[in-house]
């Protein structure tokens, strides 16, 4: 392990720490714990997989004509996906993709 000299006066990094804080006592700086919603929820894993296919639909649309079904199918698929996604960005961190344009 290498070995961290302490900087005098405030610290100028803190450590975000997921999981328990002490593991990084050595290191002297400011540690950021979760906060009382700490862990990824039944929630987060069903953001990731509407992410996913968000982003496959996108991508696969680069592969396919615009005339073919496969186009029909995967623009289907990106927009119930969003329709879906929609109701849910309120409630997570997302919040900032609808929010970004008014600040």
């Amino acid at each position: 392990m290498t070995q961290m000299t302490q900087i005098s006066g405030p610290p100028r990094i803190a450590i975000s720490a997921n999981g328990d804080p002490n593991r990084f006592a050595p290191y002297a700086l400011p540690v950021l714990p979760d906060g009382p919603h700490a862990g990824a929820g039944p929630l987060a894993g069903i953001i990731a997989g509407l992410i996913f296919v968000l982003m496959a639909t996108y991508l696969a649309s680069f592969s396919v004509t615009d005339s073919s079904p496969s186009a029909r199918i995967l623009w289907w698929m990106h927009t119930l996906t969003l329709l879906i996604f929609l109701p849910v960005i309120p409630h997570t961190k997302h919040l900032h993709l609808i929010l970004s344009p008014a600040t």
